[in-house]
């Protein structure tokens, strides 16, 4: 069902995530850089999480170009997600 949900949304457009609280993102599980509330990721791929289990999703910080990763549960529970248009 989470990988389901997830292709669904990438496959509606660019997908976005505007920030709602502080987070730290990370890459190779070692944190990479942090963003805070008002920022916007772009999510660049979709992809089955190191873990084995679960969706992770690349995203490109938009104000700075950096790249990192993220729980795309986790951003959908704690951060507004939408895909272009919306």
């Amino acid at each position: 069902m989470v990988l389901f949900s997830a292709v669904l949304l990438t496959a509606c457009g660019t997908t976005y995530i505007e920030i709602q609280r502080p987070e730290i993102i990370r890459e190779f599980g070692s944190p990479k850089f942090s963003v805070t509330p008002g920022d916007v990721l772009k999510v660049t791929r979709t992809k089955t999480c190191r873990t084995g289990e679960g969706v992770c999703w690349e995203v490109l910080k938009v104000k700075t170009g950096e790249i990192g990763y993220v729980f795309a549960e986790e951003m959908k529970k704690w951060h507004r997600v939408y895909s272009e248009g919306q």
